[in-house]
């Protein structure tokens, strides 16, 4: 044990004296424990790693990691696969690995600078701002509960498999303090962010990914944002994708986002689950496309005390789903914004609250559409909306005006027990097939001004309950007619008398 800690001193400088207690020996590998270093050798540590492989325990390193750029540069003179593994140590300086520090003939080639070995931090805590730029990862990558107090900066890095190793990306359960940038990477592998939590106080916290490309499974389950208030000064953090690809499954389940999240232009190539998720703030997936199952239910977009009514938005605007959509029991406290939003498959609404005005404007619905037992508290646009397959809005409590304006029902639309507590505007809309009020409960004639109605469609009433005020069952059947009739013909005169 005394050559082992003699090796060790030409290497690392500790601050006091270094024992048998600090080190595990096992065959080939030294575990280095509970102690301080305060300076490294790194030319040294080549031979310390020729002969061991080496694992630090519980250390604080009041020093620069610059040691790994030596071994990695030197890589080709260590027999054995280079490990790197921090379990549980602190680390007091910035850590930085860039394309530029390593040959030049890498910058000159264009070509990323590989390293080929495991990367591993896990319970680690690094207190100052940590870089990788540029750079191939062809090992294991886990930093896992590790504490970020700095920035988090991975720019541009391929994780990549290779024929022997199995490449993995993990950062469950860290935690972030600061800004998080993960821009152009390619995720080639796994990729686990799940049950992170960001820590802020009165700094921005940001994560950033922009144009990442994800082939195998990408994993936000319970992802959570914890905030403080300090000095009154208002903290903000926000989650954001732009034009990122996701190759595989992705998961996001159970996460808490305080502030904004932005999965702008993004492309989900396989299923994507956003179950059981609560959103405080602006929410977007404007232009995205999601080619797979997609999966909403029991979601809560909540926008409490937002005053601004640009944050107050969940935005699926010009959104594209190619399977079935699913947002069963979603809780939109927030204004919902589907405008020109396609759903090529299945859309599922079955009892969803709308707490603010909801707008599908110019929402095409390729396939059947079901709004069963869904609250509008407030009002409802579906103006030029486009129901291919059958539109089931049975059960459904319309609070507020409801506006179907020039919407063209190609199907079967059933407005079952329906429940409407304020005005229906169906003005210039296309009926193609029966609309059936069934059971419904109406408290105004429905506006039927300009309508179109194909010759063979039929208006169902039977049961409707009615304001006595009212006989809407009558005045819909002989509005009907007349629309028949003219083909679409405003017939201002008898439109009054049955309105009014």
């Amino acid at each position: 044990m005394e050559n082992i800690i003699g090796e060790l001193k030409q290497v690392f400088e500790f601050e006091g004296e270094i024992s048998e207690a600090n080190i595990e020996k096992d065959e080939k590998t030294i575990t280095l424990k509970n102690i301080k270093i305060y300076k490294i050798n790194s030319e040294k540590t080549i031979k310390l790693y020729q002969k061991y492989k080496i694992i630090y325990l519980n250390v604080v390193f009041d020093c620069s990691l610059d040691f790994i750029i030596y071994l990695l540069k030197n890589n080709a003179n260590i027999k054995n696969r280079l490990e790197l593994k921090f379990y549980k140590c602190s680390l007091t300086k910035k850590f930085r690995i860039t394309d530029n520090i390593f040959f030049d003939e890498f910058l000159e080639s264009g070509e990323k600078f590989t390293i080929k070995c495991d990367f591993v931090f896990k319970e680690s805590t690094f207190y100052e701002d940590f870089l990788l730029s540029n750079i191939n990862f062809s090992g294991i990558v886990d930093f896992s509960e590790v504490k970020f107090k700095g920035k988090l900066n991975i720019d541009s890095c391929d994780f990549i498999n290779d024929d022997k190793h199995e490449s993995k990306v993990n950062f469950n359960k860290s935690k972030l303090f600061e800004r998080v940038n993960f821009s152009f990477c390619n995720f080639k592998s796994s990729f686990d962010f799940s049950e992170i939590v960001f820590h802020t106080k009165d700094k921005k916290t940001h994560i950033n990914l922009k144009q990442v490309k994800a082939i195998e499974n990408i994993n936000f389950n319970k992802y959570k944002q914890k905030f403080k208030k300090i000095k009154a000064k208002k903290t903000a953090s926000s989650l954001e994708f732009k034009k990122c690809k996701f190759l595989n499954e992705s998961k996001f389940n159970n996460c808490f986002f305080e502030e904004k999240t932005i999965i702008l232009d993004c492309n989900f190539k396989d299923k994507v689950s956003f179950k059981e998720n609560t959103f405080r703030n602006l929410t977007s997936f404007e232009k995205s496309t999601f080619e797979k199952d997609t999966d909403f239910t029991k979601s809560n977009f909540a926008s409490y005390g937002i005053r601004n009514s640009i944050n107050n938005l969940t935005r699926f605007t010009n959104t594209t789903f190619i399977e079935k959509a699913d947002f069963t029991k979603v809780n939109f406290n927030s204004k919902p914004s589907f405008y020109n939003a396609k759903f090529e498959k299945e859309a599922i609404f079955n009892n969803v609250v709308f707490d603010k005005n909801a707008f599908f404007r110019d929402c095409k619905f390729l396939e059947n559409v079901y709004f069963r037992h869904a609250k509008f508290q407030k009002r409802s646009y579906f103006n030029r909306a486009v129901f291919h397959g059958l539109a089931d809005i049975s059960n459904t409590i319309f609070k507020e005006y409801a506006n179907f304006e020039k919407v063209n029902f190609k199907n079967v639309v059933y407005f079952y027990k329906a429940n409407f507590k304020n005005f229906i505007n169906m003005s210039n809309c296309t009926i193609n097939d029966v609309v059936s009020f069934y059971g419904a409960k109406l408290y105004y004639t429905p506006y039927l001004a300009g309508a179109n109605v194909d010759k063979n469609a039929k208006f169902n009433l039977m049961y409707m309950e009615q304001d006595k005020k009212y006989d809407i069952e009558s005045a819909v059947d002989k509005y009907v007619e007349v629309i028949k009739t003219n083909k679409g013909y405003e017939n201002k005169a008898s439109e009054k008398k049955l309105i009014n």
